[in-house]
């Protein structure tokens, strides 16, 4: 995994950065929404640069997007398993 934010309003910025600012306060979790599609009942994060740093923030996503189903979204979590 990539430790920079490659879209988004972070982009540019590195995990470690962002998680900081989760920290501090001056991001809020609430900007880092965790997209997931389930496979074989399991929730698989698309968007892992946010979660690891709400991870190293010691902090829980606040918002959790269910993209089972999207055909962009499968394609997307089928090329990382690929990797």
């Amino acid at each position: 995994m990539k430790s920079t934010f490659a879209h988004g309003p972070f982009a540019g910025r590195t995990i470690g950065d962002v998680a900081a600012g989760l920290r501090a306060g001056t991001i809020s979790p609430d900007q880092l929404p965790i997209e997931v599609v389930v496979r074989n009942g399991q929730a698989i994060a698309l968007n892992n640069r946010s979660l690891t740093a709400l991870t190293r923030a010691g902090m829980q996503p606040t918002q959790v997007i269910n993209r089972t189903g999207d055909a962009a979204a499968e394609a997307l979590l089928n090329s990382h398993l690929r990797g």
